[in-house]
């Protein structure tokens, strides 16, 4: 829907047209010997009436046409060709080509100081980089067009320029510099009184405000948009279109009748035009609409009737959302059995279209429907699925970001770029060669039925000519790929040695610190932690340059002769508390009698850590993990095994390859994807070789290393170095700091981070000032909340067995965990992300890296505030009669008890025990809830709920001192005057009644 947008608010129409003259009547033109450029022209309109239906037809006359054009040495037409070519790979989704010959024309073009082309050709250059999803070279495209039609001084050209810019913007999300450019061109049009243009801006506009929720506005310029459509007469489809925005205006303020009425008379115009594509968008937007208003059986109706034209049109996007949205309202009657048959119909078309979003929805709706079925184990399997689909979409918006670095090599951007040119020049060069020695090749061809033997031999040589220059072409090809893969690598390695720099001057001035203050055990942890993670960043980094040496051949071992089973037993120990913490059986066989041969100690180490770590990050809680060494004959084999789930067949020949990640169901796509590609890499270096095979419930990984000094004669060979690198897999129990006790009077705050360092690095700034409890999942953190009703909780977003987004619904949705703050730590700050936590009831935002002071003081921040809502309670529950005059986010709450309390209010053997039990909780959970919202014992409470009850009968005249004693639950007539006196500062006989 966004490509089809997109071209409407460009007014762009297709370059290869249909006449209205017939092939027979261009045909016969073409016999009667016209002009050069006329014949040239003629060929074009015959491609044209073929583009699409018979695209060998097309070819053979945009051929003919260039083949022409030459002869005569007529430039326009060589142009008018390329285009055609460039709109007719365009029309078929070929986008790189459609870009190389719109380029072309750009260079011709700029020979010959046709400013005019050069405008349309851009335009329908940034409109191919669009479709290619590069909206960054749109942009760049359209900006050079705007500059352009600055220059001429063109009204009109400036102000589709300027829309088409704001429609990028738009989609970049920088709305308001999209809202600027559409007001430039607005104001052009209105001036000049280009109707369609101004029709073009306000819904451009309408789109920005309706993306910044600025509903009203948006309503403003999509009823402008009308009114000119309808002031113009011929804009049916457009009027349809600025209704079923209108529509969703209405929709988002949950106005749901106008949005019904909205869609219908939209309906009704793309029903009279036949446009089954906009059909289908309705009767999917009106199933919407009817299951937000609960009548099930319509929305399920017109679900349907868009899943059939969707299915017509082959729309197959469309085929799997009507799938899932037939799902969800399935899923939503409980009829769990047709909502799962859907589900899995809509999965494979969202998994075929790429679309991660849908199969993350779908795979989150099998998990809660099986759930809902008592399927545990299929419930688990989408749920992983799920979790898998989430990573996938978190690692693709990383990978966007890649951009940014690019941005600081801009100069070497630049001179790659013109190698690039040089490079595309030459390509199209051998291109334009190739094409010329097919067309010489026909036309020989034709020549063979009258030319006899004499055309045979110039045909013969022609072909010999043609063999030789398909044979250069591919040379130099082959030459430019490897260019391009070296220049790749250099970007890569260059990327990574400039990271090697600050992680430099990371390492050492902690190592200088340590030296300095590492008698003190907090200052050494926290310096132990910056170490600790610069040196996996490091590993990391030395990874991709190990990529780069290995593309350039440059990476050779450095190999020693030593105990090779003593070194792998060092490194398979480093995973024993990895193991421990993630409750896996981890087993290793490992020779005890030393064993000497060549090999290279920091490479082994990479092949055993990579297959290991992925052994783990593949094993479900409870699995197991299985290392075994074994020297046979003059092999060292190292096998590594773990159980869950297994590769799939088709898998498994791929997951050596570089930066390939195995995308299955029940794992999740995690990782580079280059540490596998590097174990692979360095077995063959050592002359050996890795396989992966499946053993019943077992994932096997085998290494073959020869044992043989003699595979190493060619290879550098170094002394053993003595002093081991250190291990810093994880933290050591002895390096953690002490933290300081903390009185049980202070605040009670929650961390729940699945990453021990940052969880006990939060720990540990907080810890001075409150009590810290902490977890290391969603799970187990609303657990512990349940358990301890802790002041406030810090939760990470992203976290494993259950998230943090999870995790703060399900606490806003229990009574006794409702009230407390929740600070959410993400490395997504995006509007949208925060939103949702926010909707959820998030009570705060940090992105990732965070600063420490920060945190404390937002944590002081909330506590200080829940601590005044609490006084302002309290003093009003004391002053005010009747407890409906409060209002908070605990009204419930508090309603629930003050029911029960009036209940019981007469029995003085109501005691806190059955207080408790009554409001559904522990008596230490009531205790704790109400000191956090009322800031009083549950048994003061009582009693001053009993003594304001009795003030209210006192004033209202209900009886004498001692009957409203006994009436509130004072069975001690004493008592309840010393306790009234307490309260309200006089004698319950002193208080004036109501005259009123």
């Amino acid at each position: 829907m966004r490509r089809t947008l997109f071209i409407l608010l460009l007014g762009v129409l297709p370059l290869i047209a249909q006449e209205s003259a017939s092939p027979d009547s261009l045909r016969s033109i073409l016999q009667n010997n016209p002009g050069d450029s006329i014949a040239v022209e003629v060929l074009l309109q015959l491609s044209g009436h073929y583009a699409g239906s018979d695209e060998r037809s097309a070819r053979s006359y945009i051929d003919s046409a260039l083949f022409l054009a030459r002869e005569a040495d007529y430039l326009h037409g060589e142009v008018r060709v390329f285009e055609t070519l460039a709109s007719l790979h365009k029309r078929n989704d070929l986008y790189d080509s459609a870009v190389f010959y719109y380029n072309l024309c750009l260079q011709l073009e700029d020979q010959n100081g046709n400013i005019e082309n050069q405008v349309r050709l851009l335009r329908d250059l940034g409109i191919v980089h669009y479709f290619q999803g590069d909206h960054l070279k749109a942009l760049d495209i359209f900006r050079k067009r705007l500059q352009i039609c600055e220059e001429k001084d063109d009204l009109s050209c400036i102000s589709s320029s300027s829309n088409n810019i704001a429609v990028l913007l738009t989609e970049l999300g920088n709305y308001e510099e999209a809202i600027r450019y559409n007001l430039r061109s607005l104001k052009i049009d209105e001036e000049t009184g280009n109707q369609r243009g101004v029709l073009a801006s306000h819904n451009s506009l309408g789109t920005v405000h309706y993306y910044l929720e600025n509903y009203d506005k948006s309503m403003e310029h999509y009823q402008k948009m009308l009114d000119i459509c309808l002031a113009l007469g011929d804009q049916q489809l457009n009027v349809s279109y600025a209704l079923n925005n209108i529509a969703g205006i209405h929709y988002k303020r949950k106005e749901l009748e106008k949005a019904v009425e909205y869609y219908e008379r939209s309906l009704e115009i793309e029903k009279e035009y036949g446009n089954k594509v906009g059909i289908a968008i309705k009767y999917d937007n009106l199933g919407a609409v009817y299951q937000d208003m609960g009548d099930l059986v319509r929305a399920e109706d017109y679900y349907v009737k868009a899943l059939a034209l969707n299915e017509e049109t082959k729309n197959f996007e469309g085929v799997s959302s009507n799938k899932y949205k037939l799902a969800e309202l399935y899923a939503r009657e409980n009829n769990y059995p047709k909502a799962i048959t859907w589900y899995l119909q809509a999965l494979p078309g969202a998994t075929e279209s790429g679309r991660l979003e849908l199969q993350k929805n779908i795979q989150e709706g099998l998990a809660k429907t099986y759930k809902a079925i008592g399927n545990y184990r299929m419930a688990y399997e989408s749920y992983e699925a799920f979790m898998q689909l989430k990573d996938s979409l978190l690692n693709e918006e990383s990978s966007r970001q890649i951009a940014s670095l690019e941005a600081r090599y801009e100069n070497e951007k630049k001179e790659r770029e013109i190698k690039l040119l040089n490079q595309e020049r030459e390509l199209n060069e051998i291109r334009l060669a190739e094409q010329e020695a097919m067309v010489q090749q026909r036309s020989m061809q034709r020549n063979l039925l009258v030319g006899g033997i004499l055309s045979v031999l110039i045909v013969s040589l022609l072909l010999l000519r043609n063999y030789q220059l398909r044979l250069k072409a591919r040379e130099k090809i082959n030459q430019k790929n490897k260019e391009f893969e070296a220049m790749r690598s250099s970007f890569f390695a260059g990327i990574s040695h400039e990271f090697r720099t600050p992680l430099t001057l990371i390492s050492a001035p902690v190592n200088e610190l340590q030296q300095k203050y590492g008698a003190d055990r907090d200052t050494n942890w926290t310096l132990q932690l910056i170490k600790r993670n610069a040196n996996r960043l490091l590993r990391l980094i030395n990874q991709l340059l190990d990529l780069s040496k290995l593309e350039a051949g440059k990476l050779r071992l450095q190999v020693s002769k030593d105990d090779v089973v003593h070194w792998i037993r060092l490194v398979a120990a480093s995973f024993e508390s990895l193991a421990v913490n993630r409750d896996i059986g981890f087993s290793t066989q490992i020779p005890e009698k030393p064993f000497s041969m060549f090999f290279d100690r920091e490479k082994l180490e990479q092949i055993v850590v990579n297959l290991l770590s992925n052994a783990f990050k593949f094993t479900p809680v409870h699995g197991n993990v299985a290392l075994r060494v074994i020297h046979e004959g003059d092999q060292l084999i190292i096998e590594v095994k773990n159980d869950g789930d297994p590769i799939p067949e088709e898998e498994r020949a791929k997951i050596f390859d570089r930066f390939y990640q195995v995308n299955d169901k029940g794992r999740r796509a995690e990782g580079s994807g280059i540490g596998l590609a590097l174990v692979k890499e360095f077995c063959e270096l050592h002359h050996g070789q890795v396989y992966v095979t499946i053993k019943g419930a077992w994932t096997v990984f085998m290494v073959s290393l020869p044992a043989d000094d003699t595979v190493y004669a060619n290879d550098d060979q170094v002394e053993l170095k003595e002093k081991q690198e250190e291990n810093d897999h994880q933290a050591s129990e002895e390096m953690l700091p002490v933290l300081p006790d903390v009185p049980e009077s202070k605040s009670t705050v929650l961390v729940v981070e699945d990453n021990a360092d940052l969880r006990s690095y939060i720990e540990h700034q907080l810890a001075p000032e409150y009590m810290i409890l902490t977890a290391n999942d969603g799970k187990a953190g609303f657990d512990k909340a349940i358990e301890e009703i802790p002041d406030l909780v810090i939760t990470d977003v992203m976290m494993p067995e259950m998230n943090g987004i999870d995790m703060l619904e399900m606490l806003r949705k229990d009574i006794k965990t409702r009230h407390i703050p929740v600070v959410m730590l993400t490395a997504r700050a995006e509007k949208e992300n925060r939103l949702e936590g926010i909707e959820k009831g998030a009570d705060h935002y940090l992105s990732k890296p965070f600063d420490a002071e920060e945190l404390k003081v937002r944590v002081k921040s909330l506590l200080t505030q829940r601590e005044r809502v609490r006084d302002h309670f309290y003093h009003e529950f004391l002053t005010t009669p009747k407890i409906e005059n409060i209002t908070s986010a605990d009204d419930q709450f508090l309603k629930n008890a003050v029911d029960i309390l009036d209940i019981n209010l007469d029995d003085s053997d109501f005691m806190v025990d059955r207080f408790a039990h009554d409001l559904g909780m522990s008596r230490a959970q009531l205790h704790r809830k109400m000191k956090a919202i009322a800031g009083c014992s549950t048994t003061e409470f009582v009693r001053n709920y009993r003594l304001k009850k009795a003030h209210e009968y006192l004033k209202g005249k209900k009886g004498s001192v001692s009957e409203i004693a006994y009436t509130v639950g004072f069975n001690n007539l004493s008592y309840f005057t010393r306790s009234f006196r307490e309260l309200f500062k006089i004698n319950p006989s002193e208080v004036v009644p109501d005259t009123g």
